[in-house]
């Protein structure tokens, strides 16, 4: 009886414990901030996808392997492969455009990944007397995605009042990223105090990825919930940005003319952007007698 109790109470503890341990992974999952650091689209070609070495008149297949991790889904993909002499290579279609990929999340902790695999290729002869012959190519993605900025800044209105015991603005304020190579770096507030105060907010955005941001545009900005003007600076367009004018880095100004409460106060920051993404990679092919 004492050791049917005591493997009942054993069984408790042990059933107990492991609902603990899943307990905390759940909770740590559940709490992971997958819109930081600046991962992007993953692309490479697959293994033997084409080979290192191929021989005349031959068929062979280029696979091209896509994994989203960054933080936001990629839509209106394509892949290209281009610069391969026909004389000695033809590829069909040397364009695809694929599905619409997935980005991390907490339903999707892994991303999306996906294969394209119906690049045919096909070799020629060699030159009459030619051992070998070897060429570059290049592997080229385009795709659009999203990136979303959001933080916690004071706001403080009446900046020379000694007694506001409340929070202080930071004039410069820097990051590591959005989860996505399209960032944020840093942020720089600018209060101008009177009685009818004013903030500024410049969002300095920059690349972070492996790739070419080809355009950024603006689509909304909010503080505490309310909508703020924007416009980017240097731009023919108030909210996109190309690719010329973006050089280093590219400046969103945001505005509020009245803020109501005279008092220091923190409140939401958010930008939420949209952009063009290029990515490239050269590799070789070497055809063999």
């Amino acid at each position: 009886m004492n050791k049917s109790i005591g493997l009942r109470i054993c069984i408790v503890l042990i059933t107990l414990f492991l609902i603990g341990c899943g307990g905390s992974d759940v909770e740590k999952a559940t709490q992971f901030n997958f819109k930081q650091g600046t991962p992007e689209l993953n692309i490479q070609l697959f293994d033997n996808a084409p080979p290192d070495t191929i021989y005349p008149q031959s068929s062979f297949k280029f696979i091209v392997e896509l994994d989203n991790q960054a933080a936001y889904d990629v839509t209106d993909g394509k892949v290209s492969i281009i610069g391969l002499d026909t004389t000695y290579f033809t590829v069909s279609p040397n364009e695809q455009v694929f599905d619409p990929l997935l980005g991390r999340s907490l339903t999707n902790p892994s991303g999306e990944r996906t294969f394209v695999d119906i690049f045919d290729g096909k070799s020629n002869d060699l030159f009459q007397g030619s051992e070998q012959y070897s060429t570059n190519f290049i592997l080229k993605a385009e795709y659009t995605s999203t990136m979303e900025f959001v933080d916690t800044v004071c706001i403080n209105p009446n900046l020379y009042d000694v007694y506001d015991a409340g929070c202080a603005v930071e004039e410069t304020m820097s990051y590591s990223g959005q989860g996505s190579p399209l960032m944020v770096n840093h942020v720089e507030e600018i209060i101008t105090p009177g009685d009818f105060p004013e903030v500024e907010f410049r969002l300095f955005l920059s690349n972070g990825g492996q790739g070419d941001i080809k355009d950024i545009t603006f689509m909304n900005a909010e503080l505490g919930g309310k909508r703020l003007e924007c416009q980017f600076q240097g731009s023919e367009d108030k909210r996109k940005i190309i690719g010329t004018e973006i050089e280093r880095e590219a400046v969103l100004i945001c505005k509020k003319s009245i803020l109501e409460n005279l008092d220091s106060y923190m409140t939401t920051l958010s930008a939420d952007f949209t952009f063009t993404y290029e990515w490239t990679k050269q590799h070789s092919l070497t055809l063999v007698k």
